[in-house]
């Protein structure tokens, strides 16, 4: 019997945004301007999906007191641990996690995807890093893959840092092939490569997927998937 995966993927609510922001701001914390999620969530050519789980009671506890639940609360007489805490509880707050408003499911990574006439084109695929090595990743990857297909687009592309092997892997794995380069489009000048799939409605390819997606839930449990 297949276990059940923690977390489920569903299209992204506008309660959603301040999470979305703050999984930004801690996987790319070199960007430059933050997403205007708020306003993102309204545009009807992206779609944008989250991975979301129940919060833990730790985690729930924690996040009312505006602090941190990972055990990396500081000792009293460590001052700059102090001010990060501080910090931390400040951020909570601001993200309207304290008290009643702490939203229903805790949201651990998001995707956007833009759809324009046969392609679907993945924009940003975000978790935090402390929920990392737990298929969050692989599983919007998996969730994109099956919203174009419903949407009927021929094939998926997108755009990775050239450094970023681990990604390239994983896109490889779902058939992704190197197209070409963006020179210089990333901040600090770092090429992009451009990577997209063979038609997503070839039989090779739906074998292929079919194949990776059982292997994906023997691994990490069987996902719910609400994608529109």
């Amino acid at each position: 019997m297949t276990a059940t995966n923690l977390y489920r993927i569903r299209p992204a609510e506008k309660s959603d945004a301040r999470a979305m922001n703050s999984i930004e701001s801690e996987a790319f914390p070199d960007l430059e301007r933050p997403t205007k999620f708020r306003r993102e969530l309204q545009r009807n050519d992206v779609v944008y999906l989250v991975a979301t789980r129940p919060w833990t009671k730790e985690e729930r506890d924690a996040a009312r007191r505006g602090e941190r639940s990972n055990n990396r609360q500081p000792a009293t007489a460590d001052l700059v641990g102090r001010a990060q805490h501080s910090l931390e509880g400040l951020m909570f707050q601001a993200l309207g996690l304290i008290g009643k408003n702490l939203p229903a499911e805790h949201v651990g990574g998001f995707q956007g995807i833009w759809f324009a006439l046969d392609t679907a084109h993945l924009t940003v695929i975000a978790s935090r890093p402390d929920e990392r090595r737990k298929g969050i990743g692989e599983l919007l990857l998996m969730a994109a893959v099956e919203l174009a297909m419903h949407r009927t687009s021929r094939t998926v592309t997108l755009e990775v840092r050239a450094s970023n092997e681990a990604a390239r892997a994983l896109y490889r794995k779902y058939a992704f092939q190197d197209v070409g380069v963006r020179k210089r489009y990333y901040s600090g000048g770092e090429d992009a490569i451009i990577m997209t799939t063979p038609p997503i409605w070839s039989k090779d390819y739906i074998a292929h997927f079919s194949l990776l997606t059982r292997k994906f839930e023997a691994r990490w449990g069987e996902s719910h998937r609400v994608l529109i």
